[in-house]
């Protein structure tokens, strides 16, 4: 029978073995062969997980958190989100709890950033935020690292956008971009991170060139780390910035260039966001059927790696171009699963997203009951109830990119009920949020306020807005292009 000191011996002998397995998996994984960095975690997943065990009942918590997070990264990349999120949780309980700030050490930062963003994917972004924003103030408050500040800083900002408050995420992700710059080359990989995750926020304030230009900054850093997952993932982004401009040739072919990369490596979850992407691409085109097609693909790989969020935006995406091909009964069913999971996650920036999109195929089903006006008025009518729901929740979010196109809608909905000063004030609404940002809709609302005009019988009003409105159009043509 071994002695205590010679289990001590050989416990820190096996510990050291896999410490050495998990940086040979993070070089691959997190460098330029995630595929062989995958397969090596495969093979030694038991392995990992017995080490996991052992370096906690031994005491050893920062060694036993490095390994929970390769476990965790490798995990997530194969689509295992139920098991990655009952691993972070067990992290997060076996770990000592203290709530002395000058006892919170780096393994417990990380284990509570992870639990809390298991959380948020899990649709519990208030709990998830207050974990945050309580070990933020903890490790302000304390004489902590500047790293530990700056990665919390940017699990904040990023909570923050995925919550539809791209406004409040800024000031995080700017501060943790500028902690990470401070702390030198060593932090490059954190930096794009932070860069990438600007980019979306400037993307949903509707400020294009700025997101842009960060995106364009973080797939430079991926490039020159070699990273093939980041590198792709940024592909994947400036894709994303370059649809939303109408750049849509442009788009597709770093779409392509990224999901190619996904699939080499291996990775699921990305490849599944790319799917999803592609198809919102084409629809945007009016290319429903190969929309419809890569949705659902996309479905059925978020199905099987049980991520719901996922599921629940592209069944809403589904419904959209089912309702673009006239199938409104089709889309009726896609938007009521949708809606169903976002009241399963309490995802309220969902429900008004699903709330906006029926009240835009009402509005088609009322158009198709054009023979029936009292058929049509209700039709219309619930719409109108249904744009207001989004808007009051959007508004309450401070959402106001989103909360144009609910504007919008409602301009709209009440010229089709012939009520042009309320149509006239929605459209003014909607404007008022474009314009600032020089948005591609704003040629849709220069239209229909043209509209409004001409129906009161102002043609000199509607001239200015048709002149503003084909300025737009060549304005778009030429990005479309790349000019």
């Amino acid at each position: 029978m071994l002695s205590t000191k010679e289990t001590g011996v050989l416990t820190g002998r096996y510990l050291a073995t896999y410490l050495g397995v998990i940086s040979a998996i993070n070089d691959g994984l997190r460098g330029s062969q995630p595929a062989a960095g995958m397969a090596l975690a495969s093979r030694e997943e038991a392995n990992l997980r017995y080490a996991l065990s052992l370096a906690f009942d031994c005491g050893e918590y920062y060694q036993g958190q490095l390994i929970a997070d390769t476990l965790r990264d490798y995990l997530e990349r194969a689509g295992r989100r139920s098991e990655r999120d009952t691993l972070v949780a067990w992290v997060r309980k076996h770990l000592p709890q203290t709530g002395d700030a000058n006892e919170i050490n780096n393994a417990v930062c990380a284990a509570i950033r992870q639990h809390a963003w298991s959380l948020f994917e899990q649709g519990q972004a208030q709990e998830a935020l207050a974990q945050v924003q309580a070990l933020l103030e903890k490790l302000q408050q304390s004489d902590s690292s500047p790293f530990q500040i700056a990665i919390t800083q940017l699990y904040l900002g990023r909570i923050y956008y995925h919550t539809g408050r791209s406004d409040l995420a800024l000031a995080p992700l700017q501060a943790a971009i500028t902690g990470y710059e401070q702390l030198g080359e060593k932090q490059q990989g954190n930096l794009s991170a932070s860069l990438g995750d600007l980019a979306n926020a400037y993307m949903g304030l509707g400020r294009f060139d700025e997101a842009l230009t960060a995106s364009k900054w973080a797939l430079a850093l991926s490039r020159e780390q070699g990273s093939d997952r980041e590198i792709a993932a940024g592909l994947g982004q400036t894709a994303a910035i370059l649809m939303d401009t109408q750049r849509y040739a442009e788009a597709e072919v770093r779409y392509r260039e990224g999901m190619a990369i996904a699939r080499q490596v291996g990775d699921v979850e990305l490849e599944t966001a790319f799917l999803q992407n592609m198809g919102f691409l084409y629809h945007q085109q009016g290319r429903y059927a190969e929309a419809v097609r890569h949705y659902q693909s996309a479905i059925r790989l978020f199905q099987t790696i049980g991520n719901r969020g996922g599921e629940m935006r592209t069944c809403g995406l589904i419904a959209s171009a089912e309702a673009n091909q006239d199938r409104l009964d089709e889309a009726m069913v896609w938007y009521a699963r949708a809606r169903e999971l976002a009241v399963q996650r309490q995802d309220r920036r969902h429900l008004a997203i699903t709330a906006q999109n029926l009240g835009i195929l009402y509005q088609q089903c009322a158009e198709q009951a054009d023979t029936d006006p009292a058929a049509r008025d209700a039709w219309l009518e619930k719409a109108v109830a249904l744009m207001q729901e989004s808007l009051e929740i959007l508004l309450e979010m401070q959402n106001q990119p989103t909360a144009a196109v609910s504007y919008y809608q409602l301009g709209m909905l009440y010229g089709m009920l012939d009520d042009l000063n309320a149509a006239e004030q929605n459209t003014r609404q909607a404007l008022a949020i474009w314009e600032p940002l020089n948005h591609p809709h704003l040629q849709k609302g220069y239209d229909s306020l043209m509209q409004i005009a001409r129906a009161r019988g102002d043609e000199k009003a509607a001239v200015e807005w048709e002149r503003k409105r084909d300025a737009k159009q060549a304005e778009l043509e030429r990005l479309r292009r790349g000019g």
